[in-house]
């Protein structure tokens, strides 16, 4: 796992805390994106979330969800199948602009925003089905720390699963250029290679650990922003071939709380 330590003090809270305007018309959270059309925004998710509607890696129908670092709730808006939902997010501007989405989406009934640290959540212990994190744990000073944070609110047989940026000899040189050259300017970027990901899964007791590539360059925004189909089917045939973990950019990783822990 690799790191810029020198950038922890400007944290992608802050810079998302200052725009949360923007965000009051988007569908997405990915600040690239906020401005295109609906579409494109529409598209843009159906890419970068495609694997958490696959239920052979995370089923979220009828379970309770607690996700750490929810922007304004797009998990729970894309994915309207849960029992219960609770997005813990450090913005009180987001959480804010969240509850507002979830009341349009009429969605308040079982869904909620809840404004604070993901460390400092009071929620019950082994009270989720399902416990995840899109987008946080790039920024993450202790990820060791907030993994067993999550595992505890996670109850004995419930599915964890996280996004992380991908660490790998091609993508490490993209990273360190994009930071020489000030095209990647907010935040710690850490990044986590797939053996990382096992082991740091392994570490707070998971198992039945998979990880899956999400997106490798130039796909998301194609799919997105040209309207071509081509883009989706590409990165799903490349996610199932390991050798070509090296290209990718971002991965989700997947993991089961046993029974015994």
């Amino acid at each position: 796992m690799t790191s810029d330590s020198d950038r922890a003090d400007r944290g992608e809270h802050t810079l998302y805390d200052e725009k949360w305007e923007q965000f009051q018309d988007a569908d997405t959270i990915e600040l690239r994106f906020v401005g295109r059309s609906k579409q494109a925004q529409k598209r843009l998710n159906e890419f970068t979330l495609w694997a958490l509607g696959q239920p052979e890696l995370v089923d979220l129908r009828g379970k309770d969800v607690l996700e750490f670092g929810a922007g304004h709730g797009r998990l729970a808006t894309e994915f309207p199948v849960f029992r219960s939902y609770v997005g813990a997010e450090l913005s009180d501007n987001l959480a804010r602009l969240g509850k507002a989405r979830l009341e349009r989406a009429g969605l308040s009934a079982r869904a909620q925003m809840v404004a604070c640290d993901c460390m400092d959540y009071d929620g019950p212990e082994a009270g989720f089905d399902v416990v995840c994190s899109l987008g946080l744990f790039a920024y993450v000073p202790d990820p060791e720390a907030v993994l067993r944070k999550m595992v505890y609110h996670l109850r004995p047989g419930g599915r964890l699963f996280i996004d992380v940026m991908n660490s790998s000899p091609v993508y490490n040189l993209i990273h360190r250029f994009r930071w020489w050259t000030g095209l990647t300017r907010v935040g710690t970027r850490l990044l986590f290679s797939v053996s990382d990901l096992h082991r740091l899964f392994g570490t707070v007791g998971l198992e039945d650990v998979r990880v899956v590539m999400r997106e490798y360059p130039l796909l998301g925004a194609l799919y997105a922003d040209w309207d071509l189909d081509w883009p989706l089917t590409l990165r799903n045939r490349m996610a199932r071939a390991p050798w070509l973990n090296m290209f990718g950019t971002v991965s989700f990783a997947f993991g089961t709380k046993p029974f015994n822990k």
